[in-house]
C-alpha cells in the first residue's frame, strides 16, 4: 500500500508540473537545456544501435539485415524519438526533485518560476 501511495504521489507532482510547464517559459528553458546537455553527452543513440545490433545477431546467421536494420532511416528516427522521450522524462523528474528540495513547504504544489506564491 505504501509503494501504491507513494507512486501515485510522484504521479500526481509530475501530473502538476506537466500542466503547468507550457505557461513557464524560464522552466521550458531549463528543461531544453538540459535536455541539449544529455543529448550532447549521454551517447545513448550510438549505444542503443550497438545494442540492437550485437544482441540481435545470432551465431551462424548472415548479419547485413541487422545492420541494414539499424543504419536504415527510419530506426533512426525511432530511436532519435525514444531517445528524446527518455531525455525528457529523466530532466522532468530530475527538474522536480530539485524543485521540490529548495522548497520542500511546497512539495504539493511545485512552484512556477516568477511564480510570487512559492
Amino acid at each position: 500500500m505504501y509503494e501504491y501511495n507513494y507512486q501515485r504521489m510522484q504521479e500526481e507532482r509530475r501530473e502538476q508540473y506537466e500542466r503547468r510547464l507550457p505557461h513557464d517559459p524560464v522552466e521550458q528553458a531549463v528543461l531544453a537545456e538540459r535536455v541539449n546537455y544529455l543529448r550532447r553527452n549521454a551517447h545513448l543513440f550510438n549505444r542503443m544501435k550497438q545494442l540492437i545490433s550485437d544482441e540481435c545477431i545470432v551465431p551462424g546467421t548472415d548479419e547485413r539485415p541487422v545492420y541494414a536494420l539499424v543504419e536504415s532511416p527510419e530506426m533512426e528516427e525511432f530511436l532519435n524519438k525514444f531517445q528524446e522521450k527518455v531525455f525528457a522524462m529523466a530532466v522532468k523528474a530530475g527538474r522536480i526533485s530539485e524543485l521540490e528540495r529548495k522548497a520542500p513547504a511546497f512539495a504539493g504544489a511545485i512552484p512556477v518560476s516568477g511564480d510570487q506564491t512559492a
